[in-house]
């Protein structure tokens, strides 16, 4: 049991004592605080906070030097950056078992490659990356935090000036929000619906209103979007390949060998932790964001500058102990009614259209206006 006068400070200096590197991971927080009774002393704030935590390395950096970088920077080429012919096998061999997982979550026919298939992509870091969650932070926390470093310039010491926080890891949240962004700008073209077999023909088949070009206000609803259509054609791919009708029907051409799901009947394994359950850094700051807004509407009339700093810097030691005391009690996790709507329907709508459209089929004349 922890002492009333544990701090988070003082559980990051315990783990720094124990010979633990690690990163810190920010993220910026921002809160408006209204009042029903404003006064010249009393008026709607806004509070812009910068959350931060400290989590340890999960795989070891000592033997990576810091006064140098590894290599010539002036050195490096193009043939450093492109994959090499073992890592295009590897890549392959990733790809196989991700189409694999999603046929074996469609097809009846091929649940058999549950047996054999790996749920999660081997690579040489699988004990280490289910020790802790990774950690980092978004651009715009790289520009507030260089931002910050810069006012901070003038001061005397290292620390004042904040040299010591440095690199900044970047998460790949901004990459793939940026890379949707542009595929979209590229294949999704509003007013170009009636071409069949095109993102904007899609989108309306499906009703996808809320999907018009603009990634970034709208992410999560353009993530899915593509996502779902993603797998459509996957779906077509696979069918159009086995000679698959429908999801219950079996292969009819580049057929398995017969009766192979009873030769791997005695290979199936038994999974152990919580492999392939990670968190992305962002997605977890975020988390952690959410929980300090809920302790900071909890101080009710009270929120001022001073309750609020006090109140998210236990923030951590309060959810440790809360988790300690439910553990203690073996009190199970409660969940909502709310949850995501199925994709199945969406996903039958867009197969069908495919399904007419052939598109795995290579057909000379077939031309789109779009993209003429």
């Amino acid at each position: 049991m922890y002492r009333q006068t544990l701090t988070e400070e003082q559980l990051i200096i315990n783990e720094i004592k124990t010979g633990k590197d690690g990163k810190i991971n920010g993220d910026n927080l921002d809160i408006r605080v209204s009042t029903a009774d404003m006064r010249l002393s009393s008026r709607e704030k806004d509070f812009h906070f910068f959350a931060t935590d400290w989590t340890p390395y999960r795989v070891e950096a000592s033997s990576l030097p810091n006064d140098k970088p590894l290599c010539n920077i002036d050195e490096v080429n193009i043939h450093s950056v492109l994959l090499n012919e073992n890592e295009k096998a590897k890549f392959k061999q990733d790809l196989k078992i991700l189409i694999a997982q999603e046929m074996v979550d469609v097809f009846h026919c091929f649940k058999w490659m549950n047996l054999v298939l790996p749920k999660n992509i081997p690579h040489e870091y699988e004990e280490e990356i289910n020790l802790n969650i990774p950690i980092g932070g978004d651009q715009l926390t790289r520009v507030r935090l260089e931002g910050a470093k810069m006012l901070l310039a003038g001061s005397h010491t290292r620390i004042e000036r904040c040299e010591n926080l440095s690199p900044v890891v970047i998460e790949f949240f901004h990459t793939l929000q940026d890379f949707l962004e542009k595929l979209c700008k590229k294949f999704l073209i509003i007013n170009k619906s009636r071409d069949k077999g095109t993102l904007a023909h899609l989108r309306v088949i499906i009703q996808r209103s809320n999907v018009n070009g603009q990634v970034k206000s709208r992410f999560k609803q353009h993530e899915d979007f593509i996502s779902t259509v993603g797998k459509a054609y996957l779906m077509e791919m696979v069918q159009e390949y086995f000679g698959i009708e429908n999801v219950d029907s079996f292969p009819t051409k580049n057929t398995p060998p017969k009766n192979v799901e009873f030769f791997h009947e005695k290979r199936r394994q038994m999974v152990k932790g919580v492999k392939g359950k990670n968190k992305a850094a962002y997605v977890e700051k975020e988390n952690q964001v959410k929980y300090l807004k809920e302790l900071i509407r909890g101080l009710g009339r009270w929120k001022t500058e001073d309750n609020i700093s006090r109140i998210t810097k236990a923030g951590p030691v309060v959810k440790l102990v809360s988790d300690n005391f439910e553990s203690l009690l073996d009190v199970k996790g409660y969940s909502t009614t709310h949850k995501v709507k199925s994709s199945e329907e969406d996903l039958k709508a867009i197969q069908k259209e495919l399904t007419e459209l052939q598109p795995f089929n290579k057909t000379s004349d077939r031309t789109l206006d779009a993209f003429k």
